[in-house]
């Protein structure tokens, strides 16, 4: 980092205005990394819904001509088909010849509008020689995937008449407790404990969308110069959770695409963007399948507005950053930007890097609301006026930070050390005065699960 930033500057380099920018991006981060306990907690809500651990009364699971599809038969048992069970749902069948039980997530569920027949698609191909019926079944739901920028869990409880709290374990003292689930063995109850467990990150677009004008009528948005990036994502959280501006919260998103040249929308131009056949490229477009449109992918667009050139509420802002727009499925392959959708002022294009997945002991049959106090990864500052979420008695180490990057851009390597020494005395107080005072010895469970001693305010133990 200090090489980088102690390059010499060409002609064409960033402004002292950008150089600033980045320094106070760069010096938040480091605090992060320095002191997480400066940044300020947050709560998130997070919904899970029912599990069927004993499958449905009269209902079974029979095969279907296409080996990535599954047909419900009997009863009038169907799973969401809203999104909102897309890649939620983990289907365990014990095959009949064998009694070995397989597992496969499910993608989407859907019922067929004409013949009302109940289907949902699979990871990966059925690969069995079973019979086709299959009687002993399971939709559990293994994971609770919270949001990409939490890093750690503090406490949180379930939220509802009975507000049971949870404590947080290391899966090592999760399952040398015997917490662990398998189709065999499964408990169901209210919810006690959860653990982190398994990492995973949705593959990302390769290419960038391509935006070209065309004669129509553009409004009521102004119009103006546009970029545009997507996001492949998968699934949706629950209906009370969309975002403020009504927009439906991806379960899991990508990192996002490169982001496409600059066109310009006019009274009578509006913009038709063209993006990837990305149900083709993983077998679900199959002419006459029936899989074909549930690959459970779809494609969401973000927009930046670069400039506003003329026509109606001409006096909105446009902070440069990329807002969400519209969701197109997996086989579609343009969208048409005409300006009457207004982007999603609250939704910016997010900085992912990947999901954790949280076990939940017990596993709840039924619908359920999770309440966490979380701490988040640090999100880049775009602009002038985002803020970053530390702690107000971190903001004179947060500023010396800066400063002491701005320096080694300068190349004054004595100040920004000076600087840094200072930023570090900051975070030494603010640690001692939070932390661990009076040195309290730190006591260590006997199941060694990780608990926070919050009583006397005085340290957290991890």
């Amino acid at each position: 980092m200090e090489a980088l930033l102690s390059r010499p500057l060409s002609e064409n380099d960033i402004s002292g205005a950008e150089r600033v920018n980045t320094c106070i991006d760069m010096a938040y981060k480091h605090l992060a990394r320095k002191c997480k306990t400066a940044l300020q907690p947050d709560m998130v809500r997070v919904e899970a819904p029912a599990a069927y651990p004993s499958g449905a009364s009269g209902v079974s699971v029979v095969t279907t001509a296409d080996p990535y599809v599954m047909q419900f038969s009997g009863g009038t048992f169907q799973a969401p088909t809203d999104g909102t069970a897309a890649w939620v749902y983990e289907f365990h069948a014990t095959l009949p010849t064998t009694g070995r039980v397989v597992r496969y997530m499910v993608r989407e569920f859907w019922t067929d509008a004409v013949t009302g027949d109940r289907y949902f698609s699979l990871d990966r191909p059925w690969g069995h020689t079973s019979p086709a019926t299959i009687t002993k079944w399971q939709l559990r739901v293994p994971h609770l995937w919270l949001p990409e920028d939490v890093t750690e869990v503090l406490n949180g409880q379930v939220f509802g008449s009975n507000g049971t709290i949870l404590q947080i374990k290391s899966a090592e003292s999760a399952y040398g407790a015997g917490e662990w689930q398998n189709m065999n063995q499964y408990t169901a109850g209210t919810p006690s404990s959860m653990r982190r467990g398994k990492h995973y990150q949705q593959p990302a677009p390769n290419i960038a969308p391509i935006p070209v004008d065309q004669d129509g009528t553009w409004g009521p948005e102004p119009y103006g110069d546009f970029e545009y990036c997507f996001t492949y994502c998968v699934g949706y959280r629950t209906k009370n959770l969309i975002s403020q501006g009504s927009m439906s919260v991806p379960l899991l998103e990508s990192s996002p695409s490169p982001i496409s040249v600059a066109e310009t929308s006019s009274a009578t131009k509006v913009i038709q963007v063209t993006l990837p056949e990305i149900d083709w490229q993983v077998n679900f477009n199959a002419a006459g399948a029936l899989r074909a449109g549930h690959s459970g992918i779809y494609k969401r667009i973000y927009r930046r507005r670069i400039s506003v050139l003329g026509g109606t509420h001409t006096t909105i802002e446009y902070p440069k950053v990329f807002q969400a727009l519209a969701d197109v499925d997996g086989a579609t392959t343009t969208y048409l930007d005409e300006g009457k959708v207004v982007p999603d002022y609250s939704t910016r294009l997010p900085e992912i890097h990947g999901y954790y997945a949280w076990e939940i002991w017990p596993e709840p049959q039924s619908f359920t609301e999770y309440e966490l106090r979380v701490l988040r990864r640090p999100g880049s500052l775009l602009n002038d006026y985002d803020a970053p979420r530390v702690a107000p008695e971190c903001m004179d180490a947060l500023t010396c930070y800066a400063a002491s990057y701005v320096a080694r851009f300068d190349k004054d390597v004595p100040l920004a050390e000076l600087l840094e020494s200072k930023a570090d005395e900051y975070v030494r107080e603010f640690v001692a005065r939070y932390a661990n005072p009076v040195s309290v010895v730190r006591r260590n469970p006997f199941d060694a699960i990780r608990t926070t001693h919050t009583r006397y305010g005085l340290f957290e133990e991890k």
